[in-house]
C-alpha cells in the first residue's frame, strides 16, 4: 500500500496499523501542484484496489509470490464477505457457500448458497420451471430469455426487475471501414432505430431508451446528454444532405457514383438477444434506404471476425462490470475494441482522453468523462439499443431478494435479508 502511495493518483493519503487485526486506510488525493490544499476526500475507491486484499500472515509466509498467485482452493480461501466457499464439486458443476457469521455487517440470513452451472440457457430455465432451483443468476447483462416470459408467469414464479449498469445490444461501428468512418451514416443509423419497439420485444419492456452519450446513469461519472430519438424522417434527411439519395423507384440509397449504401453487420451466435436485435436493426436500416446484410459468427470467432474489416458493424452487449468501473471509466470499450482490431474512435484527441483517464486524479475525471460522453453524443461511434434492465424469475416463496446494478441479485443485501415467506 505504501508503494502505491508514491503515486499522486493512487487514491491513498495514509495507511496506519491500529492493532493486530486492524488497519486504517485513508483515501484521498493531494494536488501535486499545490500540496498546501491538503487532502481532497476520494469518494471513489480505485477499481484496481478491489484486488488489494489483506491476507493473514499464515497464508503467505511460507509461499513464493508465484505459488501464491495460483489461489488453489482451499489453501488460499480467505474471505471477508457475508458468504465463504465451503465446497467446489467440479463433477456436479456446483460451488457451495456457507454463511460467514463473523461478517462485520452481521450474521447473514442466507445460511447456504449453492451455485449450479448448466450447459446452456435452455437447461437453466427448464430447471427453474421444474422447481429444481430457486432462481437464476446473471452476472452481467443477459437476463432471462424473452421466449420464456409467458411460461414463467404461468408457472406462478415471481419476477424482479434489475436495473443494470450495462448496455443492451449495441451497434459498434468499425471506423477502419469507409462506411463505419462516415459520421453522417452513423448519425442516420441512430435516428433509424425504434428503441421502444426493441425494448418491448427483447428486454421484456423493462429496458430504458439510452442517451446519445451512451453511458448509463448507474455508471461512474455519468453526464446527462440528449436521449436517443427514433426519427426515420430525420435519418433520411441526414443521408440526403450527405449525398446518399434514393433515385426514382430505387429501393436503396446511392452516392453520386451509384454506389449502394450498404452496411454489413454481424453478431455472435451465443448472444441470442444480440442476434435478434441485429435483425430488428436491419429492418430499420432497410426502411430508410440502407442495404443491411447480416451474419452470425460462432461463440469463439468474435475477435477474428472483427479483425477482417469485412463488417461495418458488430452488434454486441457491454457488461455492467465494465460500465460501473470507477478507475477505468470509459476506457474498457475502446481498449477492448483496439485489442480485437476494431477501431471505434478515430479522433486521436478523444482516444488520448480515454487512454489516459484511468491515470487522471479523481477530482479531474468528471470533466474528462463529460467530454468523452459529449464526443460520443455528437459522433455516434456506437449506438446502444437500450440501457439494460432485466427480469429475474424466482420462487414466490422467497422474500427480501435484493439487487445491485453491477452484481445482480447475488449481493450483500440479498445475503443479509433473504428469507422464506411465512
Amino acid at each position: 500500500i505504501q508503494n502505491k502511495m508514491a503515486s499522486s493518483n493512487s487514491g491513498y493519503s495514509a495507511v496506519e496499523k491500529l492493532g493486530d487485526y486492524k488497519v486504517k486506510i485513508t483515501m484521498g488525493l493531494v494536488d501535486p501542484n499545490d500540496p498546501s490544499k491538503g487532502v481532497t476526500p476520494n469518494a471513489n475507491w480505485p477499481a484496481e484496489n478491489t484486488n488489494l486484499q489483506i491476507f493473514p500472515q499464515h497464508i503467505f509466509k511460507n509461499e513464493t509470490l508465484g505459488d501464491f498467485g495460483k489461489c488453489e482452493f482451499p489453501t488460499y480461501c480467505v474471505a471477508t464477505g457475508p458468504m465463504v466457499i465451503s465446497k467446489i464439486d467440479k463433477d456436479a458443476g456446483t460451488i457451495t457457500y456457507v454463511a460467514n457469521d463473523n461478517y462485520f455487517g452481521g450474521k447473514p440470513s442466507v445460511r447456504t448458497l449453492i451455485l449450479q452451472s448448466y450447459a446452456n440457457n435452455e437447461a437453466v430455465m427448464m430447471a427453474l420451471l421444474k422447481g429444481d432451483i430457486d432462481t437464476i443468476y446473471t452476472y452481467t447483462t443477459m437476463g432471462m430469455d424473452t421466449n420464456y416470459l409467458t411460461k414463467v408467469i404461468d408457472s406462478g414464479l415471481s419476477l424482479k426487475s434489475v436495473k443494470s449498469a450495462g448496455l443492451g445490444p449495441t451497434m459498434w461501428f468499425n471506423q477502419d471501414t469507409e462506411i463505419g468512418a462516415n459520421k453522417d451514416v452513423r448519425i442516420a443509423c441512430r435516428y433509424a432505430i425504434n428503441y421502444e419497439e426493441i425494448i418491448s420485444y427483447l428486454a421484456n419492456g423493462v429496458g430504458e431508451v439510452p442517451n446519445t452519450g451512451v453511458w448509463t446513469p448507474r455508471g461512474a461519472f455519468y453526464k446527462d446528454t440528449p436521449a436517443m430519438e427514433y426519427n426515420p424522417q430525420k435519418a433520411g434527411q441526414v443521408l440526403d444532405e450527405a449525398g446518399w439519395t434514393i433515385k426514382g423507384t430505387d429501393k436503396y440509397r446511392t452516392d453520386s457514383s451509384s454506389n449502394v449504401l450498404t452496411i454489413n453487420m454481424f453478431s455472435r451466435s451465443s448472444e441470442a438477444n444480440c442476434v435478434k436485435a441485429m435483425q430488428f436493426i436491419a429492418e430499420y436500416l432497410e426502411a430508410v434506404g440502407i442495404k443491411a446484410n447480416t451474419a452470425v459468427c460462432g461463440p469463439s470467432d468474435l475477435a477474428n471476425w472483427i479483425k477482417t474489416d469485412s463488417y461495418e458493424v458488430c452488434v454486441y452487449i457491454w457488461t455492467s462490470g465494465a460500465m460501473d468501473s470507477r478507475y477505468g471509466f470509459l476506457t474498457a470499450p475502446l481498449l477492448a475494441s483496439q485489442m480485437m482490431g476494431q477501431n471505434i474512435g478515430s479522433d486521436p484527441e478523444v482516444a488520448a482522453l480515454v487512454n489516459t483517464l484511468s491515470s487522471t486524479p479523481v477530482i479531474e475525471r468528471q470533466t474528462i468523462a463529460g467530454q468523452i460522453q459529449d464526443y460520443w453524443s455528437e459522433n455516434a461511434p456506437m449506438v446502444p439499443t437500450y440501457w439494460y434492465s432485466y427480469l429475474v424469475p424466482y420462487k414466490s416463496t422467497l422474500t427480501g431478494l435484493s439487487d445491485h446494478s453491477t452484481y445482480g441479485i447475488i449481493c450483500v443485501d440479498t445475503m443479509m435479508n433473504l428469507s422464506l415467506k411465512e
